[in-house]
């Protein structure tokens, strides 16, 4: 008799004896775990009688399988598998040994399919295959948990807060930190803005910072090249005009600080996908590719609203469909999920032009999908007499925190960065001898 079978009939004879055997691996086995038909049926006959609040032994089993007569030989199967259990405390790692043999003949399924050629898109099919995949890494469901256990976990985090640590992925903006505690795990995070506020050198700049920290982030740019991204890192990096590097009319002082942040970005891990049409199941594919790969720190979309729709269904609801599907994924992959996405043209209309949420394009479903919403607004874009270079990143929403708080930053988007602000407001050009530190 294999391990495997071992493994099946102790599972089932711990069940047939003890309905506490069965509690402890219900939700997280399930009847197509086992590998005999036999064994399955039965199983899902504990499960049935469980859930009805029904007696579970073998008498009771047997007779609501009067079709397995000739297999059970009249209980006596049964009765045999729960004769031989020494002990049903060991239901749990037994319980083990037949889930990983499900797992192992799941990805053999998997591994068939994309030998086999199908009538499917290949992107569908490598969609489905990368599902299957990451599903397999995971380990059993999680319980519900006690208050013991949930207060210990809630205590070393508040130990943290208390000593101003931040929990999630940090940003390289200081009181934004503060504000958010960090983009944390499962957190679709939307960065809305009309155009030519800074909504991209945002999501470079905190892809940058993270990845410099060793952080393995990836971005997905749908409208700007991966040169045209590393023209902007090395800019903020390298604290040299934008218009210079792209022209290459650095001074030798500037070319120094050049060389020595290019070989540090190309050792960073950031990942950027430049590929100009993508569908949301597409992103979410060949994120779970790459995160299958390594773990990811975080995924950035830029931006929403270029994101291939299929068409079968008005605009608002093919993005609401993509928002939910990167919430998932935020979920999946114990992730932040930055998103990037514009504004509707109300916002020109009033004679405030700060954003608000009812602005965002299809904003009901980006509103309730977001755990935090955060929006871009630089007053010296549409007011010229404004020469304090500041720039407002109000958060409009934020499930875990307060929301409705402008954090100010700073523009220097002339080389490609959003800086932190401090008390004084700088000047719009500062000394070349400068130079950006990422936290």
């Amino acid at each position: 008799m294999s391990t495997t079978t071992d493994a099946e009939t102790a599972v089932l004879g711990a069940c047939l004896l003890d309905k506490a055997a069965f509690a402890k691996v219900a939700d997280w086995l399930s009847p197509d775990d086992f590998a005999a038909e036999l064994h399955s049926r039965v199983f899902a006959t504990i499960a049935k009688l469980a859930m009805a609040g029904k007696d579970s032994d073998c008498i009771s089993v047997n007779n609501q399988l009067p079709e397995l007569k000739q297999e059970l030989q009249n209980g006596s199967v049964l009765v045999n598998w729960a004769t031989n259990v020494m002990s049903t405390a060991t239901v749990e790692a037994h319980a083990e040994i037949v889930l990983e043999a499900s797992k192992r003949r799941k990805l053999e399924t998997v591994a068939r399919n994309l030998l086999n050629p199908t009538r499917d898109r290949v992107a569908d099919t490598a969609f489905e295959a990368s599902s299957q995949l990451l599903a397999l890494t995971e380990s059993r469901a999680k319980s519900a948990e006690s208050m013991a256990a949930v207060g210990l976990t809630w205590w070393g985090d508040f130990q943290q807060r208390m000593e101003g640590r931040v929990q999630g992925l940090m940003t390289p903006w200081a009181k934004l930190n503060t504000a958010t505690n960090g983009l944390r795990e499962g957190q679709l995070i939307v960065m809305a803005a009309r155009p030519g506020m800074g909504k991209s050198a945002f999501a470079i700049n905190l892809a940058t910072s993270a990845a410099m920290r060793g952080e393995r982030c990836l971005l997905f740019s749908l409208e700007m090249s991966a040169t045209e991204i590393f023209d902007r890192i090395i800019a903020s990096l390298a604290y040299v005009p934008l218009q210079k590097i792209l022209t290459g009319s650095t001074d030798t002082e500037e070319l120094q600080r050049i060389s020595a942040n290019v070989g540090s970005v190309r050792k960073s891990p950031l990942l950027i996908d430049e590929t100009g049409i993508l569908t949301a199941e597409q992103i979410c594919a060949r994120a779970r590719k790459e995160h299958l790969r390594s773990p990811l720190s975080i995924v950035i979309v830029d931006h929403l609203n270029i994101v291939k729709l299929s068409g079968k269904a008005s605009e608002t609801t093919e993005l609401a469909n993509a928002t939910q599907m990167l919430k998932s994924l935020a979920k999946e992959l114990k992730v932040p999920v930055l998103v990037l996405t514009q504004l509707n043209r109300k916002v020109e209309d009033r004679g405030d032009k700060r954003p608000q949420l009812s602005d965002l394009r299809g904003s009901g479903a980006i509103e309730q999908d977001a755990d935090v919403v955060l929006l871009l607004y630089r007053p010296g874009y549409y007011d010229k007499t404004d020469t304090s270079k500041r720039v407002e990143c109000i958060i409009a929403k934020q499930r875990q925190g307060e929301a409705g708080r402008a954090i100010l930053l700073t523009d220097k988007l002339h080389i490609g960065l959003l800086d932190d602000c401090h008390d004084e407001w700088e000047p719009a050009v500062v000394s070349s001898r400068r130079r950006r530190q990422f936290a």
